[in-house]
């Protein structure tokens, strides 16, 4: 257990840096109006978005089992044990924890819930924003070769 939640923040900061660095690719593609780079941020940023997905549904499993499985013995023995530097927990019932756990298991699936429709929200906005700069781009790009051609007749 705390091997899996030391590797799914391990893979979250992993995220987050390739994000800041694949939007600075954004930002120059915006500036410089570079198509390559643009092109190099809706690839990379679908792929992390489709990882992002998949390590989110793999947490939400694991939050939605341990709801059914809050009421076994090693499931409270676990909580007892991961929380067992407060002192009030060292009080409750197993009645208590098994409680205690669902709560925090649907507290989690809530979270999540939540931060997976701002990170698609995110995702298809910017998304569609790099898809219609580069519309743009090919639009000004074109228009520029008509002119070319009509300045030579």
């Amino acid at each position: 257990a705390i091997f899996y939640g030391f590797y799914l923040k391990f893979l979250y900061v992993i995220i987050y840096i390739i994000t800041i660095i694949i939007l600075c690719f954004l930002l120059i593609g915006i500036k410089k109006r570079n198509e390559k780079y643009i092109n190099i941020f809706k690839k990379t940023f679908s792929f992390l978005y489709g990882f992002s997905i998949g390590i989110i549904f793999y947490d939400l499993s694991n939050r939605f089992l341990s709801i059914f499985t809050a009421g076994n013995t090693d499931e409270i023995n676990n909580f007892r044990t991961q929380h067992s530097n407060y002192t009030f927990i060292k009080n409750y019932t197993d009645n208590e924890i098994t409680k205690t756990i669902r709560y925090l298991s649907l507290a989690a699936i809530a979270f999540y819930a939540l931060y997976l429709f701002i990170l698609s929200d995110y995702f298809f906005v910017t998304y569609n924003y790099a898809k219609k700069l580069i519309d743009s781009i090919n639009g000004e790009r074109d228009f520029r070769l008509l002119e070319e051609d009509a300045a030579w007749e």
